[in-house]
């Protein structure tokens, strides 16, 4: 495991734990002076704006730590240097409206995953899947747990409680990162050994087609064919493992494959990792997701509901589930076969064809159940490509991201769901063509200017091989 020790943004003036008492104090002290003067202007009946109240607190930072490099002075101690003044400046603004010591990683254009297992703990997954271990990011478990809190309340897009009774925390923040946080300790009544972080961020938020090709995911070939699937309506269901890519290409797909004046609807649980809303790629989004329920057990939204009700009554023409994880399998199924337009999701899953398993699964853990039969039934009418991403550890632990197989359900075959694999890994490991596309599917994409002979892979097939 490699180990990364942050650069002393003060270049050696101040020690770590130093600097982090200055920081919390100043912190402190221009966080009440701001508060007071945002209740002063409420009760005078005017509203202080989220930037007026940042160039306050600016002010307040430079004024505060003038008056400390005064003291230092006075003091006999070599006065700090106005570089790591606007060093610490930057850090008391993280501190108060950011993510504190974990600024710096945030802003990290090549960080893709934060991990801390409690305040000393830390690893970071960097651009292809490169882990290091970091130095820690807080001075005890209190200030911690003190970190969790603030950005979830400052930076969250919904206020969340987290304690021994809320022990599960799961907020976006505003750049689209994931933060999920788990309560835990000695003597705290949490759920965990320790309280745990993970913060995932999307690198590419509003991907193209030829940059999964680039990214080495898949060929070019492959991707122009799901591309022009989806824009003829087909359906889509990516599966694959833990940070494969799935929501980057769903991402890549939509963008690619869907008009912008297309009405789209998104379903997602707890937050919107698709960000199909902010893209200004699309022009007519509406972007729902599940909500927890309150502190009194009650308020609560599931996916589920999202689906089998809300998607019904808002005009969607098109309909796109994050990621399935439960009993919204049937409603998923239901938006699969009851238009013509093409609708998408991800799920986890071990292969494509383990895909079907997977939605059987769901449906039997449902309430009530959903009969393998009609999951089953659902599939081959609706008849989706369904594809496969991997993600493996290689050399130095660095992340290869790849498409293992993609298959065409083609309907029912002695009561089981019937499938084509069209591209699969050869013996080198490599993604090749392996079965010709159904005759169904070849006269659905011509009518959308995509032709087998042409844009297929008819000329890579063995001997042998309908084309």
């Amino acid at each position: 495991m490699r180990f990364y020790e942050p650069m002393d943004p003060t270049c050696g003036e101040l020690a770590v734990e130093e600097r982090r008492r200055l920081v919390a104090r100043i912190s402190e002290q221009v966080g009440n002076r701001v508060s007071e003067r945002v209740q002063a202007a409420l009760a005078a009946g005017e509203v202080m704006s989220e930037a007026e109240e940042k160039v306050s607190s600016s002010t307040e930072i430079q004024q505060s730590l003038r008056a400390d490099n005064e003291r230092r002075v006075r003091a006999g101690v070599e006065p700090l240097s106005d570089g790591t003044l606007l060093v610490l400046h930057d850090i008391v603004l993280a501190h108060i409206y950011g993510l504190a010591e974990l600024e710096e990683l945030w802003n990290h254009p090549d960080v893709e995953e934060i991990d801390a297992n409690g305040f000393e703990d830390v690893f970071v997954t960097f651009v292809g899947g490169i882990v290091k271990r970091w130095s820690p990011i807080a001075a005890n478990e209190e200030q911690y747990l003190d970190l969790i809190r603030r950005v979830s309340r400052r930076m969250g897009l919904i206020e969340a409680q987290f304690d021994a009774r809320h022990p599960r925390l799961d907020v976006q923040l505003p750049d689209g990162s994931r933060l999920f946080a788990v309560y835990g300790g000695k003597g705290t009544n949490g759920v965990g050994v320790r309280t745990y972080l993970c913060i995932r961020r999307h690198r590419f938020l509003q991907p193209t087609a030829d940059q999964m090709v680039e990214l080495g995911l898949m060929p070019q070939q492959l991707i122009d064919f799901l591309v022009a699937d989806m824009r003829a309506g087909g359906n889509e269901v990516i599966g694959g493992d833990f940070a494969a890519g799935k929501t980057t290409l769903l991402r890549a797909l939509i963008y690619s494959a869907v008009q912008p004046w297309e009405r789209v609807v998104t379903v997602e649980a707890a937050i919107t990792e698709l960000g199909l809303h902010t893209s200004g790629r699309l022009e007519n989004v509406v972007a729902l997701f599940s909500r927890p329920p309150g502190t009194e057990g009650e308020g609560e939204v599931s996916v589920w509901e999202l689906i089998e009700y809300y998607t019904r009554r808002l005009n969607g023409t098109r309909v796109f589930i994050g990621e399935i994880l439960g009993r919204e399998v049937g409603p998923v199924l239901d938006v699969f076969t009851s238009n013509t337009r093409g609708s998408a999701c991800t799920i986890h899953a071990r292969s494509a064809r383990s895909v079907v398993g997977r939605f059987e699964q769901y449906g039997l853990a449902a309430d009530p159940p959903l009969p393998v039969e009609a999951v089953r039934w659902a599939l081959a009418e609706a008849r989706p490509i369904i594809l496969h991403l991997a993600g493996d550890a290689s050399v130095e632990g660095q992340m290869r991201r790849y498409c293992t197989s993609v298959v065409e359900v083609t309907g029912l075959e002695d009561g089981h769901v019937a499938m084509t694999e069209l591209w699969g890994l050869d013996d080198r490991g490599e993604l090749v063509p392996q079965h010709s596309l159904s005759a169904e599917r070849r006269r659905l994409l011509a009518g959308h200017g995509w032709d087998w002979a042409l844009d297929g892979w008819a000329d890579q097939l063995a001997d042998g091989e309908p084309r």
